[in-house]
């Protein structure tokens, strides 16, 4: 083989080299970035499951409170309009007489 020829083989077994190294920096960079951003996305999905359970739990006793609240704010206004409420809040029998009645 001439000099022309062995350098031209050299530089293609170089170039075909250069070019798998190429690739297995790229798979490498590939997969490593895969991981990571599975890595990520595992670690953002916990924390916004655990966002949205706190929330959702901040809610519910929100929802709750509100409820004991109403409750309690229709109690007070029924003391104030029927004055016959006992302490315990519930309202003693007063008889009334139906229109429908003799």
């Amino acid at each position: 083989m001439s000099l022309h020829g062995k350098l031209a083989a050299s530089s293609f077994h170089g170039d075909f080299e250069a070019s798998v190294n190429s690739l297995q920096a790229c798979t490498l960079v590939m997969t490593n970035l895969w991981q990571a951003c599975t890595l990520v996305m595992t670690n953002l999905w916990q924390a916004c499951t655990l966002v949205m359970t706190n929330l959702w739990q901040a809610c519910c006793k929100l929802k709750l409170l509100s409820g004991y609240f109403v409750a309690k704010a229709v109690k007070m206004v029924n003391k104030v309009r029927d004055p016959g409420l006992s302490a315990a809040g519930h309202s003693i029998p007063i008889p009334v007489k139906l229109a429908s009645e003799p």
